[in-house]
């Protein structure tokens, strides 16, 4: 009988310098835990295999590889190793210790976020991968539960890890020899919604794939939506082999940070942005327009084609029934223009000037027809930015104050009644700094005083700081002027 593998807990050492202090998280096979190096006083993260994980030689493999190749990255974007081993049968990694919350989670939370904070997150992304893959090491399972986000004062900061099915594509033959298993061609590995077409079906896998989960994180961050969402996984690999991501807002979609994720998004490698550096350089440039790919030229040219046809369409059908109406008037009828009226052409006097309306050629049928699309093109372009801005105005995340009399927002509203007086209500929490949301519309952090000019009005409040669970109330100004929350630490989850 096999002998029993026995995890440690809280107060236990693991190879008698790492005292556990609690439980960060608990995947399917393994256990975090958060340790004090007793030695040196370090606070680090301590990953262990649960017993059943030693029934699948795979997922130990996978524990020996990711600390192997974690160990050849020292950079500020990718999580720290500090130590490796076997303690008494039991697998353990000790690595650094991040105090903050996955990107998934940060998603989760925020809703779309701002294209600012978005490229700030994706620059430090892409700065990790750069120092991974001149390594020779590509990610291949890139997606928000492997980011753990840091909010600072002087911004986010963003580290890559789990290298658990990671690739080396270069190195010792040896050590290549070493990890063969996992990372032969033909190996499906990853997550269903961040995999890339070559990876889904198979063929060699090298830096641009992790490149093209990132252009789906992106796409995620802007929108809050899969760009390729299905019901299975099937359904799921099947759009990331043949169809298009949908467009983003157009404000988005025609800019470089829109520009850089669809070039991201390209199902060719060759096609696509070819390293962590050039896609880095394209977020920072003010004019990188990507060229189209083969699906976005063969959808132009059939539109133009379709346009054209219709076009044509309806040039000749103004020509025909021009040269029908023309012709029915000139056999019908004679202007006289001595008396100014219609005669009929038999009884015209021979001394009378007589003049016939004029048939139209197709050159002028053309421009005619010209003219009216371009009337109604510019009545629908016009009714679009008149629909565009509204949505604008809908989405943005802080009201603006103008320099009018009167000012309005979509949470308060001005009261003429001279006989009702605003109200202040002072915000606060524990810890402070958490970011404020009325009726969903952010208005501040803490603490913050806000004046209200309705008091009867009910309002949503929402107080949301990174490392903490969201506390949500209603309440009316009128009846309460002092708004306290106490913020429950989140557990941070490493699988």
């Amino acid at each position: 009988m096999a002998e029993q593998i026995i995890i440690p807990g809280v107060g236990d050492l693991i190879a008698g310098k790492y005292l556990i202090k609690t439980e960060l998280g608990r995947g399917a096979y393994g256990v975090v835990f958060g340790c004090e190096q007793v030695d040196i006083g370090r606070y680090v993260a301590v990953k262990t295999l649960l017993p059943q994980a030693f029934l699948q030689g795979e997922i130990v493999k996978r524990f020996h590889r990711e600390a192997q190749l974690i160990s050849r990255l020292d950079h500020s974007n990718v999580i720290r190793l500090f130590d490796y081993g076997i303690h008494e049968d039991l697998l353990y990694m000790a690595v650094e210790f991040v105090s903050g919350e996955t990107l998934g989670s940060l998603m989760k939370r925020t809703g779309p976020m701002d294209a600012n904070v978005v490229v700030e997150i994706s620059l430090q992304i892409l700065a990790g991968l750069e120092h991974a893959h001149q390594a020779g090491i590509v990610h291949r399972d890139l997606k928000p539960e492997n980011v753990i986000v840091i909010e600072k004062e002087t911004g986010f900061e963003a580290k890559i890890l789990d290298f658990g099915i990671s690739k080396l594509i270069r190195g010792d033959e040896d050590q290549q020899g070493a990890m063969n298993t996992l990372t032969k061609d033909g190996a499906v590995l990853g997550t269903p919604h961040y995999m890339s077409p070559e990876n889904i079906v198979g063929d060699p896998c090298d830096s641009r794939t992790d490149i093209y989960a990132l252009g789906v994180m992106m796409y995620e961050m802007v929108s809050a939506e899969h760009p390729f969402d299905g019901t299975s996984p099937s359904a799921v690999f099947m759009k990331h082999l043949s169809s298009d991501a949908p467009l983003l807002d157009p404000e988005i979609q025609n800019s470089v940070l829109g520009a850089t994720i669809f070039h991201a998004l390209e199902k060719q490698p060759n096609d696509r942005i070819q390293s962590a550096k050039q896609m880095h350089e394209m977020l920072l440039s003010d004019s990188y327009v990507p060229r189209k790919s083969p699906t976005q030229q063969r959808d132009s040219k059939r539109r133009t084609t379709i346009l054209a046809g219709l076009l044509f369409g309806a040039a000749v059908a103004l020509l025909v029934f021009s040269a029908v109406y023309f012709y029915n008037i000139s056999n019908r009828e004679i202007i006289d223009i001595s008396e100014k009226k219609a005669v009929p052409k038999k009884e015209a006097p021979s001394t009378t000037t007589q003049v016939l309306k004029p048939q139209p050629t197709l050159l002028e049928a053309v421009v005619v027809a010209k003219t009216l699309r371009n009337q109604a093109t510019s009545r629908a372009h016009l009714d679009y930015r008149r629909s565009l801005n509204e949505k604008i105005n809908l989405k943005t995340s802080e009201p603006t104050t103008k320099k009018t009399n009167k000012v309005e927002s979509d949470w308060e509203s001005v009261n003429d009644d001279p006989e009702t007086r605003p109200v202040t209500v002072k915000f606060s929490s524990v810890p402070s700094n958490a970011v404020i949301k009325v009726n969903n519309i952010r208005i501040g952090k803490t603490p913050l005083s806000k004046t209200y000019s309705d008091p009867a009005v009910s309002l949503n409040v929402s107080f949301s700081h990174i490392g903490y669970t969201i506390s949500r109330l209603r309440f009316s100004p009128e009846k309460r002027q002092a708004v306290h929350v106490k913020l429950k630490p989140s557990r941070l989850k490493i699988d």
